[in-house]
């Protein structure tokens, strides 16, 4: 099968810190309660929107424009981060990552309200910044939230390092009368309702190596689309493409498990025999039809298909893979480029596929080819 590569771009880019780990100000009043504001001014803040207006004035054209900006976080401000943002259809965003700070703002009534060795956060602000919906530590994830999605119900998917990662952390809160796909593992998952008050489910992911979750995704009837990297020979497996680690010894895998986290539609790993990962599968989407798209980093081996674009990688490539609803074949997969590390991966309507990746040099890609 081929795809034409319609354009590829090179981009400067301005990172710009409008969530920072600083007291976060606005907050969703209580009853007898007025809102916060935004602070009148904030010394990184204020640089940073300093320099949009700055580029806007030289002559750039600064797309999109800066909405709004706030501050995230609590005391112990260099220990935190923001690793995974979502928009939901209402505008709303959807903020996960870590927080070594015993004081992050947290609302009332959520599942984790203070630190007890948990470091993962989830919060929601409004659309217009200016409340905060709900924001909570997160239970059982000692270290960083490092996927996140949201279902059309508004229901909250979460997934990182497990407490088997880290030395006394806590465990997963398996809901009462639930059925966890499985009882260990150093990925933890979990599923909150919409306003961050209850687990609906949970799981744990993995084999006893060293294994890590890079994205998460939903398909239309949310099952839940998993991919990052493994080094356990007894990662879970089921109807699997690829069934066993591989002569490597890393791979990538792609889990699908139903929306209660119970059970798996399919299981497999993904490059088994690719050298010199860099970090292996980075990011996963689904299209209508439950294709999964998976992108990463990997090394000579992975199984690219006829028609690629790239057939062969030296050094470290960037992968696009298709796999077909079942998991049990590549409709198509590709490198794209070398010296270079995948990073996200979108497709729209249409089956049109977004990617990006970073690289320390400009590549031999060049657009109009055919993947």
């Amino acid at each position: 099968m081929k795809t034409n590569l319609r354009w590829w771009s090179f981009a400067a880019c301005l990172s710009i810190a409008v969530l920072s780990s600083f007291p976060l100000l606005l907050r969703h009043p209580k009853a007898g309660q007025t809102a916060h504001t935004l602070p009148a001014r904030e010394s990184a803040l204020a640089t940073e929107v300093s320099a949009i207006h700055s580029l806007a004035n030289a002559g750039f054209l600064v797309d999109p424009v800066l909405v709004y900006a706030s501050f995230l976080g609590g005391p112990n401000h260099g220990g935190q981060q923001v690793n995974v943002v979502y928009v939901d259809s209402s505008g709303d965003l959807y903020l996960a990552g870590s927080t070594n700070s015993a004081n992050f703002p947290v609302t009332t009534g959520v599942v984790q309200p203070a630190q007890g060795g948990n470091n993962g956060f989830v919060a929601e602000v409004d659309p217009t910044g200016q409340h905060l919906i709900f924001s909570t530590y997160v239970p059982g994830f000692p270290g960083a939230v490092s996927a996140m999605t949201v279902d059309g119900a508004g229901n909250i998917y979460l997934a990182g390092p497990s407490k088997f990662v880290y030395f006394g952390g806590a465990p997963l809160p398996i809901p009462s009368g639930s059925t966890p796909f499985r009882s260990t593992g150093p990925i933890g998952i979990l599923k909150l309702n919409p306003t961050a008050t209850i687990v609906l489910a949970a799981t744990y992911l993995g084999g006893s190596g060293t294994d890590s979750v890079a994205g998460i995704a939903l398909d239309s009837s949310n099952n839940l689309y998993i991919t990052g990297s493994t080094n356990s020979n007894d990662f879970p497996t089921q109807s699997p493409l690829q069934a066993n680690l591989g002569t490597s010894g890393n791979s990538d895998f792609v889990t699908v498990l139903n929306s209660n986290l119970s059970a798996a539609v399919y299981s497999t790993y993904l490059g088994a025999n690719s050298a010199a990962r860099s970090g292996g599968a980075h990011s996963i989407a689904v299209d209508a039809a439950k294709d999964a798209y998976v992108i990463g980093s990997a090394g000579t081996g992975f199984p690219t298909t006829g028609g690629a674009t790239q057939a062969s990688c030296s050094g470290t490539c960037v992968f696009v893979a298709k796999l077909n609803p079942a998991g049990s074949a590549i409709s198509y997969a590709t490198y794209l480029g070398s010296n270079a590390i995948g990073g996200a991966v979108a497709v729209d309507s249409s089956q049109n596929i977004f990617v990006s990746r970073s690289e320390e040099h400009t590549s031999e890609l060049q657009s109009h080819h055919d993947l």
